[in-house]
């Protein structure tokens, strides 16, 4: 049962983070509700193999509360990992608790994802994630409601990825160091054709989008890996109508794009083409 409100609460989550804006008030308070992030655990990510350490967690609430806890869940298994974390009322209005990872959980990468309750009744918007990583990552904040208010979003770090997908790409990759690389090359080749289109010629970018795309399966392929990290991001990529509406105008979308990959042309020299600069 807890495995299917698990599924349930991340298409709910995925629903509410990955939907266009609308114009109306309304609609936009309640888009703030869903795109802000409530509850926070610190710190997000820890490299494998490391000791265990106390996370500490805390909710900001917009709802009224009586005895909320949050419950764990694996990516890895889709399951109750059977952990309940009281969270107790500070004076400020907040709620705050504390949780020390099982040694168990820091052999391998993974990720978790910790879920506001009370009593048996999930709250899905209220949710974060912990992703236990090959090597060190530093995530930059997420940018909620902000991050939708503009074609280009926010990067706080400056490294010319959006915020919300370089730290989407963390969670949805924890595990290989070389696979978010070319998530985070790519996206951010295509983050440039949204913005550029439809005042630039868009056919080198698109090209260089692609060639990052075939690596990214060839990858897949050679790791036996899931694709849903891929449509994860790139639902992120166009999440409201304007960003999504310039996404389908350049021929990104499935319907028009070059993605029809055999075993014939995907190997080993997929990802060894000079693709930006000569490296990604």
């Amino acid at each position: 049962m807890k495995k299917l409100l698990f599924v349930t609460a991340i298409l709910t989550l995925l629903a509410a983070g990955c939907k266009q804006t609308s114009s109306s008030k309304a609609d936009n308070n309640l888009e703030r509700i869903a795109s802000d992030q409530h509850l926070f655990v610190n710190p997000e990510t820890i490299v494998s193999n490391s000791k265990p350490l106390n996370l500490k967690f805390t909710l900001k609430p917009t709802l009224p509360l009586t005895s909320p806890h949050l419950q764990v869940f694996s990516y890895e298994t889709l399951k109750d990992e059977g952990f309940t974390i009281p969270l107790n009322k500070q004076p400020d209005g907040t709620y705050t608790g504390e949780f020390l990872t099982p040694q168990e959980w820091l052999s391998k990468p993974q990720r978790f994802n910790f879920e506001l309750y009370e009593e048996e009744t999930a709250h899905p918007l209220f949710q974060s994630d912990f992703a236990i990583t090959d090597t060190l990552v530093t995530l930059p904040p997420d940018p909620g409601y902000e991050g939708l208010q503009t074609i280009a979003g926010i990067d706080s770090n400056h490294d010319g990825l959006r915020d919300d997908i370089e730290r989407k790409i963390v969670f949805i990759n924890p595990e290989s160091d070389e696979m978010r690389r070319v998530l985070r090359a790519m996206f951010k080749v295509g983050e440039a054709i949204i913005e550029n289109n439809p005042s630039s010629d868009l056919s080198n970018l698109k090209d260089t989008y692609f060639a990052f795309d075939k690596c990214y399966v060839y990858l897949l392929r050679k790791e036996s890996g899931s694709g849903v990290g891929y449509y994860l991001l790139e639902q992120l990529l166009k999440n409201t109508s304007e960003r999504a509406k310039r996404y389908t105008d350049a021929g990104l979308d499935d319907s028009k794009s070059p993605r029809i990959y055999t075993d014939s042309n995907i190997n080993s020299q997929s990802c060894s083409q000079p693709l930006v600069n000569g490296k990604y």
